[in-house]
This record gives structure tokens, C-alpha cells and sequence, in this order.
């Protein structure tokens, strides 16, 4: 199962295949209506972590933060469009 073993790769998050052994993960859809903020408050920190030098200011790292605020949008879209 891809959730237990980081070796496997998973078509919908790239981000599974770092995961360790055992390491307690958590999910979030579109549906839920908290997701959005969520996302945005870990793009946020993850720059403060940035700036305060607590992570690498890698191209990788930006990448990243990039992908998560662009899920957003297509989160947001999605909720508009199938739950009103």
C-alpha cells in the first residue's frame, strides 16, 4: 500500500514517495471547506520558515509553495462548482 512505504510512488502526490515508514500523514479535498485556508496558512509558514532561515530557499522549495497556492485556486473552483 502506498501509504506505508515510501518507495512506492502515488500518481496524485509525488510528496507520498518522501514519506517514512509509519509517518503519520493527513488529507485533505476539495469538498472540505477549511482545505483552502489551510493550504494557505502551510504556503505562508513554509516562507516564514524561509525567510527565517529554518528551511532551504531552494528553487525546489519555491516550486513547491507554488503548487500548494495553485491548488488552492483549483480547490476553490472545484468546491464552487459542485457544492454551491
Amino acid at each position: 500500500m502506498a501509504a506505508n512505504n515510501p518507495q512506492t510512488t502515488d500518481p496524485l502526490d509525488p510528496c507520498l514517495v518522501k514519506r517514512e515508514p509509519g509517518e503519520p500523514m493527513f488529507l485533505l479535498l476539495a469538498r472540505d471547506s477549511a482545505a483552502p485556508r489551510a493550504m494557505e496558512c502551510w504556503a505562508d509558514n513554509r516562507e516564514i520558515e524561509i525567510g527565517r532561515g529554518l528551511r532551504p530557499d531552494t528553487p525546489q522549495e519555491r516550486a513547491h509553495i507554488s503548487e500548494v497556492r495553485a491548488k488552492v485556486v483549483t480547490f476553490r473552483a472545484w468546491r464552487k462548482a459542485n457544492r454551491g
